[in-house]
């Protein structure tokens, strides 16, 4: 069977864009009863958040059965809390029982992301 098969960004994409997980805030647990009474447990349940956003970017690119009704593949931009922002972009596309599709970075002057892109050797293996 022929698809359409998204490998995305190598490692080492994966961990940058995901950023550092930092604790956002704590949330307080506390309970009303139905009779009005108010209990609030002694706990906090720490809450945490990544410190990079993934938002779509507006680019896409179509896959092999776009005329079948399949969408584009949306392709996603990475603002950093430093105000650094990375977009994704098709690096290359190998068939093989359908087109694999390999992603990579470009950073925000359009220089392409060197540890981002998928080594020549990786990509053989496919």
């Amino acid at each position: 069977m022929r698809c359409d098969q998204y490998i995305g960004l190598n490692d080492w994409a994966k961990n940058f864009v995901r950023g550092e997980k930092v604790l956002d805030h704590y949330e307080i647990v506390v309970i009303q009863h139905l009779d009005g009474t108010v209990e609030l447990k002694e706990e906090r349940r720490p809450v945490h958040r990544w410190t990079v956003k993934g938002v779509p970017s507006g680019n896409t690119f179509d896959g092999m059965f776009r005329e079948n009704g399949v969408d584009p593949y949306p392709l996603l931009r990475y603002i950093f809390e430093d105000g650094r922002i990375f977009e994704e972009y098709l690096q290359v596309t190998i068939h093989s029982s359908g087109p694999m599709f390999f992603i990579a970075l470009y950073d925000q002057d359009g220089k392409v992301v060197p540890e981002s892109v998928w080594p020549t050797e990786e990509l053989n293996k496919y």
